[in-house]
């Protein structure tokens, strides 16, 4: 199903409910995880490089802040790498700068990261049942 309106495309709940799925794997590593919260970002690194932000809805700033997260997490970023399964390849995308940050930012990554997965629910919550 697609909503219908003019933004249709960029809010898609089929995207919306298989990027809730990625997310969700990401915030159950943050929140149960041990550690500080830049050893937990680096626990859920490969289940965060399968989250694909261009398939989040716009609406609510779901997008925006998962793309911060996401700016932030390649900030120090050494160049391009193959991101894929832990046992093919030991690192991601985001490994340069998780190690570089603060704690404090990884918090704040953190925050945003699970503020979008609390609107994406909502978001999924709100229009799965339409036009079906």
């Amino acid at each position: 199903m697609i909503i219908k309106e003019s933004n249709a495309e960029e809010n898609n709940i089929n995207h919306a409910v298989y990027m809730l799925g990625k997310l969700t794997d990401v915030i159950i590593i943050l929140v149960e995880g041990e550690g500080n919260a830049k050893s937990r970002l680096l626990e859920a690194s490969h289940r965060l490089s399968r989250v694909n932000p261009s398939m989040l809805p716009v609406m609510d700033e779901i997008r925006e802040d998962v793309e911060w997260a996401f700016a932030e997490l390649t900030k120090y970023r050494k160049g391009s790498r193959y991101v894929s399964m832990p046992e093919d390849y030991p690192g991601t995308i985001f490994d340069d700068t998780i190690s570089r940050i603060k704690n404090r930012t990884a918090s704040k990554i953190i925050g945003k990261l699970f503020g979008s997965w609390i609107r994406l629910s909502a978001f999924v919550d709100q229009n799965i049942g339409k036009n079906y």
